[in-house]
């Protein structure tokens, strides 16, 4: 293989990486789970074929007669296996890519439940989940630029054309897929719709058209929240995430003009060393946030009562590893009472805030981030000193640094000296 064929199959291979990462969000050591699914599809097929003649000729031979047999039955008798009419790899692939049910992942995921469905040793075996496409830049605008889903807020678009095709079939194609995604959740609401997506960090604060899209979505009162997730919260990646609420009945809303931030880097149960997730009681902790912002203070004092009555039946030390001691019960009950002593709604620094979209240091003034970390702020930790024992430990440490600033000049003159006299 010349240089110029093995350049030309790398494009190839990572323009597929692409192009898969658009239909199954994965890291690059899990591709091998739905291509091998697809390889699974395409090879049932070509099998299949091999022996579909002699398939058909046994099951019209019996039909209508007591010897008559299922052609499933059949056809497991002469390959092994069933392959359904939906599930044949050319029938598939040869159907335009559609909407809704017509969808070539949908109709892949059909397929694969099918063979699944109908060969009960294969059960849970076959790849069919399909997840949103993530940061992949090689989606054609011209494929979307006229499309509603993608278009109501504007399509991303880059400042110059796709420079992973050859020179002779350069195509423009959107920044990634990222806002394609948001915009597809946020134009198929209907008038009382709500939604959330899992959505990468780097989407909250993204530019150029981007900006230009989020502006709008913001602008017309259709975000109604955004949750900071932890790092390390999913399997295949360690990608730091945001969940994106979209409420399209709050533009009519007092709160119109407002959005509810949450950072919840910080609240997480460490799985192992390399994976987080939220414990139920966390989950229901920052669920009560939003509860309270929208006013349903009696969530707050069922919950409370809840980690009471939790309280009142736990142990002191557990006698199992499921079981939850008093203790626990008891953080929980601190963490709330202390974040909202009142049982209502209040910015709490460090966890939630709910920022207008005008006004000093508002979303606008922001550049319309929706970055939680930008709006709640940080907690500065009180180390218990005075002002006066904060001045003195300074000038102490003022004076160390003095000192060892002196010796390190001595420690430089000493050198310079050494190598002069060993170079002479």
């Amino acid at each position: 293989m010349t240089d110029t064929e093995l350049k030309a199959l790398k494009d190839k291979l990572w323009n597929a990486a692409d192009m898969l990462r658009a239909g199954a969000h994965l890291a690059a050591n899990k591709y091998g789970q739905p291509i091998l699914g697809l390889i699974f599809l395409r090879y049932a097929d070509i099998l299949y074929k091999q022996h579909r003649e002699a398939i058909e000729a046994e099951y019209n031979q019996y039909k209508g007669t007591r010897a008559e047999k299922p052609i499933k039955d059949i056809a497991i008798k002469h390959c092994g296996f069933y392959l359904p009419p939906d599930s044949v790899y050319s029938v598939i692939n040869d159907k335009p890519d559609g909407t809704g049910e017509n969808k070539k992942c949908v109709l892949v995921k059909n397929a694969m439940e099918a063979i699944e469905r109908e060969n009960p040793g294969m059960d849970g075996v076959l790849p069919k989940e399909v997840n949103p496409p993530f940061n992949v830049d090689e989606v054609l605008y011209e494929r979307v630029k006229d499309d509603p889903r993608f278009n109501t807020y504007g399509v991303p678009k880059n400042k110059s054309k796709s420079t992973k095709k050859s020179s002779g079939d350069k195509k423009e194609t959107v920044p990634n897929a990222n806002y394609l995604w948001i915009s597809y959740f946020a134009s198929s609401l209907n008038a009382n719709g709500k939604a959330v997506l899992v959505m990468a960090n780097s989407a909250s604060d993204a530019g150029g058209s981007e900006l230009e899209i989020r502006q709008k979505m913001i602008s017309e009162g259709i975000i109604s929240q955004m949750v900071t997730l932890p790092s390390n919260m999913f399997s295949s990646v360690t990608l730091p995430a945001t969940l994106w609420f979209f409420d399209k009945k709050k533009a009519q809303s007092p709160n119109r003009d407002k959005i509810l931030f949450i950072d919840a880097r910080s609240i997480f149960t460490q799985v192992d060393r390399a994976h987080r997730k939220f414990s139920d009681e966390q989950i229901k902790n920052l669920a009560i946030i939003t509860r309270l912002y929208e006013g349903d203070t009696q969530a707050f004092t069922d919950l409370i009562a809840e980690y009471k009555a939790a309280l009142e039946a736990a142990p002191e030390t557990p006698e199992t590893k499921d079981q939850l001691s008093k203790s626990y019960w008891q953080a929980q009950i601190d963490w709330l009472t202390e974040r909202f002593p009142d049982g209502k709604y209040t910015d709490v620094i460090g966890l939630c805030k709910a920022a207008s979209i005008s006004g000093e240091d508002g979303i606008a003034d922001q550049d319309y981030s929706l970055n939680a970390g930008r709006y709640v702020g940080v907690v500065i930790e009180d180390d218990g000193m005075t002002e006066t024992e904060f001045a003195n430990k300074m000038q102490c440490l003022n004076t160390e640094l003095s000192q060892l600033t002196a010796e390190a000049q001595k420690l430089q003159s000493e050198i310079e000296k050494n190598l002069g006299e060993l170079f002479k």
